[in-house]
């Protein structure tokens, strides 16, 4: 498993891509349990990140999309609205 971080460490920017639609689970819960990276090596934790809201057609992600902002952006971590579905924000 941890051969598959090994590239991971030539990152410059993490784009954590989430669920808008809540379908999966509850996007912020989703957040919080990503730290696969952290476990991985440390430091990795100070590299920026951003998050991507997918299914932003679906009305429900529209409010999720809002709680999300609302948690990271205090944080510095940008959040912005896409939708693969809809080409939007891409």
């Amino acid at each position: 498993v941890m051969n598959s971080f090994v590239n991971v460490e030539r990152t410059k920017v993490f784009i954590h891509v989430v669920d808008g639609s809540g379908l999966e689970g509850d996007p912020i819960e989703i957040m919080k349990n990503s730290d696969e990276l952290v476990k991985y090596k440390e430091d990795l934790a100070n590299r920026p990140s951003v998050i991507a809201v997918n299914k932003m057609d679906i009305p429900e992600a529209q409010e999720n999309f809002e709680n999300i902002k609302a948690k990271y952006e205090p944080m510095g971590i940008k959040v912005f609205p896409i939708s693969a579905a809809t080409n939007t924000g891409l």
